[in-house]
């Protein structure tokens, strides 16, 4: 209270002192405290000074350097993010286009009274390395710098973290998600367990090219049957890569085995047969599983148990990536009649057989000498047709020279071979210089014998 007698109630005296200058120990923080000073001599002490007050207050802590500082470069911009602090009043962005070791160093631009973390500078130069630190206010004052960090602005932001995922299951998994313009791939996480920036490790990852502004979807059949996934996505360019998105999850229906596949058709060779086929429409689809194989079994007696003696296959075993070869080339005795079926497999299993089919493969013979004409000649150029011959592996060889063509034998070393693969074929010659031509016919036998010689002048 106010000192009006100095020896009141509630009133303390310190004496004998001989200095100035004293500190009072003891007070309550925050209760006001008055204050009057006597003097004492030989004569007596003195009346009191006039009263002086003051309120005691625990010792200020100026706050600790904001921590976690993380940048993300955009178009003439930066966006710089920090871990928030408690108490504070506001925070200071500092950047220079050099490392910062003194914040009020010429070159060092402050923006002040930031409410939250993050902030985005903007009015940046692209292609220019930027350094940042952050500080923080609070009733205390301002803290000291944080960890320096810098960014470089492009003309291709840091693309957001996607938006909209969703995960639907059926008989495969289907993530869907959108994507904002500065996207150009996507990264999937999935785990059995909840995904966090801390775990991303963990997590199965798969990176897949995206459409920029758009709603992009993948299918994951290489997940365990019956067991919870959650699934995260973050987008990605040459810049950075973004935030995580949210969290879904579902949990992977079963895995089915796929349908039977076909054998569109089987093309006998010299020794071979090649064996053109397909997976079931619904196969490709829903893909069946990654861990994805195939076979072609094949038998000199028709197949109705692919387990029997004498049934031989090939292809691929369960395992990788859903992708077949649409044609299957397999070695075989001549002049025998095959039978073939095909399967494809998954983790759940071998399909169904396809429907037989059956062929002989042979040594064709070679094919007689066709009849040919000059149906054009001049303007550079000869125009040859002849008699289609129809056959398996046919094309057709055109010997042309401006020497006399042998009919059987060696050909001179001026002669030169044009394939064809119809019955006619136009030549780009040397104006006003007679040139001769024959045609042989090929085919898994070899070249039949040459045709009658014709000649012509482009």
């Amino acid at each position: 209270s106010p000192i009006t007698s100095l020896t009141a109630a509630g009133v303390t005296a310190v004496r004998n002192l001989t200095n100035t200058t004293i500190t009072v120990t003891g007070l309550a923080n925050g209760t006001r405290v008055y204050v009057r000073v006597t003097v004492t001599t030989a004569g007596g002490e003195s009346v009191a000074s006039t009263e002086a007050s003051a309120t005691p207050a625990a010792p200020t802590t100026v706050p600790a350097a904001p921590t976690g500082l993380n940048l993300w470069p955009g178009v003439r911009s930066v966006t710089v993010s920090w871990t928030a602090v408690p108490n504070a009043t506001s925070y200071t962005v500092y950047y220079s286009t050099s490392p910062i070791t003194n914040l009020t160093a010429p070159g060092v631009t402050a923006v002040r009274n930031i409410n939250d973390t993050p902030f985005t500078v903007t009015g940046l130069a692209n292609g220019f390395q930027y350094y940042f630190r952050v500080t923080v206010t609070t009733d205390d004052g301002e803290s000291a710098a944080s960890t320096q960090a810098s960014a470089t602005p492009n003309l291709l932001a840091v693309p957001g973290a996607p938006t909209n995922l969703s995960v639907t299951a059926s008989k495969q998994v289907t993530l869907s998600w959108t994507t904002d313009r500065n996207t150009v791939a996507s990264v999937i996480y999935y785990s059995t367990a909840p995904i966090s920036s801390s775990n991303l490790s963990a997590a199965t990852q798969r990176r897949v090219s995206s459409r920029p502004s758009n709603t992009n979807t993948i299918q994951l059949t290489d997940l365990t049957s019956n067991t919870l996934y959650y699934f995260r996505v973050a987008a990605s360019n040459f810049v950075d890569t973004s935030p995580l998105s949210d969290q879904v999850s579902v949990i992977a229906p079963a895995l089915t085995a796929p349908g039977a596949p076909t054998i569109e058709r089987l093309t006998p060779g010299n020794g071979v047969v090649a064996v053109r086929w397909a997976p079931a429409v619904t196969t490709v689809t829903e893909r069946s599983g990654d861990n994805f194989g195939y076979k072609i079994y094949y038998s000199t007696s028709p197949i109705t148990d692919l387990t029997a003696a004498g049934v031989n296959s090939v292809g691929r075993s369960v395992g990788g990536l859903f992708s077949f070869n649409p044609i299957v080339n397999i070695s075989l005795l001549n002049d025998t009649l095959y039978y073939f079926r095909a399967t494809v497999s998954n983790s759940a299993g071998e399909s169904p057989a396809s429907a037989q089919m059956s062929t002989t493969p042979s040594l064709a013979a070679a094919l007689p000498a066709p009849t040919v004409r000059v149906t054009a000649a001049g303007n550079g150029q000869v125009t040859l047709s002849w008699t289609p011959v129809s056959g398996r592996g046919v094309r057709y060889d055109v010997y042309y020279s401006t020497s006399q063509i042998a009919g059987s034998g060696s050909l001179g070393r001026s002669t030169r071979t044009l394939r064809a693969y119809t019955n006619m074929a136009t030549i780009v010659l040397t104006p006003g210089q007679r040139v001769y031509f024959r045609v042989s016919v090929v085919n898994d036998a070899g070249p039949g014998p040459r045709s009658v010689q014709v000649s012509a002048t482009p």
